[in-house]
C-alpha cells in the first residue's frame, strides 16, 4: 500500500468479517457474507474504485465486476471462476489427509495453515526467508468451510460492460500460470507471470516487482479522475 500510495494513488484496504481486527466470525460465512463486507467498503469510500484481489479476494472481484461497474480490476494468483481445479484438491487430499478431516470436523480451513511448512509449501516460493515465513504464518488463521463450498456452486459472470482488467499471475502457485492464462482469456484481459514468486505474491521475494508491473499497467490502461482543480488523481 505504501509503495501505491507514494505515487499518487489512494489506497484502501479491508479485513474481512472475523478476520484481522475486524467483528464478527468467519467460521459459517458464506461467499456472499463476504461480498457485502466489501460492498460496504466500496459505500464507506464514496467512489467506485480500482479493484484488487487476490486468490479468494479476486474471486470476490469478479463477481463484484459482474454484478456493477468499476473502472478497472487486478486478479492477483486468483481463484478461478470455476472454483479451485479438481487436481489441486486431489493433491492436497493426498499429501495431507488428516489435516484435511480435521478441517471438515472442525468445518474451518486452520489446520491447512498451522505450521510454517504448510505456509510455505502453499504461499511461498523457495527463496522466501524462513524468518519472513515463520511471521507470517504467525499472523494466520482459519477460514470458512462453507465459503469453499459456495466456491464451487456460485461462478461469478461475466461483466456486460468494457472493463479492463490484469491477471497477475505467480511461477510457482498450485493456481499455475496456466490457470491464471485461462482467467485472463474469459475477461479479455492482459496477463502476466510473476517469476520467481509463490502464490501470495505480495509477501513473497518479487513483491515489488509484481507492484510496478500494476503501476505500469494502470498507467497505460486506467485513466487519471481529475478532481475539482483539475489535478489528475487515482
Amino acid at each position: 500500500m505504501p509503495h501505491f500510495a507514494e505515487r499518487g494513488y489512494d489506497t484502501h484496504a479491508l479485513s474481512l468479517r472475523g478476520h484481522g481486527a475486524s467483528e464478527g466470525r468467519y467460521q459459517g460465512a458464506r461467499l456472499d457474507d463476504y461480498i457485502d463486507d466489501v460492498r460496504s467498503v466500496i459505500r464507506s469510500i464514496g467512489a467506485r474504485p480500482i479493484l484488487i484481489g487476490h486468490s479468494v479476494g479476486g474471486f470476490l472481484v469478479q463477481h463484484l465486476i459482474a454484478e456493477s461497474r468499476f473502472p478497472a480490476a487486478v486478479l492477483v494468483a486468483t481463484m478461478p471462476a470455476s472454483g479451485p481445479p479438481l487436481r489441486i484438491v486431489l493433491s492436497t487430499v493426498t499429501r495431507h489427509p488428516l489435516r484435511v478431516l480435521q478441517t471438515a470436523i472442525r468445518r474451518d480451513m486452520w489446520p491447512l495453515v498451522a505450521t510454517p511448512e504448510l505456509c510455505r509449501e502453499q504461499f511461498f516460493s523457495d527463496r522466501t526467508p524462513e524468518g519472513d515465513v515463520r511471521r507470517f504464518c504467525a499472523r494466520m488463521q482459519g477460514e470458512s468451510t462453507r465459503l469453499q463450498t459456495d466456491i464451487l456452486r456460485k461462478r461469478p459472470g461475466l461483466p456486460g460492460y468494457r472493463i479492463p482488467v490484469l491477471v497477475l499471475g505467480a511461477e510457482h502457485d498450485d493456481f499455475s500460470p496456466d490457470v491464471q492464462r485461462a482467467t485472463a482469456r474469459r475477461y479479455g484481459a492482459d496477463c502476466h507471470i510473476v517469476q520467481g514468486s509463490g502464490h501470495d505474491i505480495m509477501l513473497d521475494v518479487a513483491w515489488r516487482a509484481a507492484a510496478d508491473v500494476v503501476l505500469a499497467w494502470l498507467a497505460t490502461r486506467v485513466p487519471a479522475v481529475r478532481d475539482a482543480d483539475d489535478e489528475p488523481r487515482r
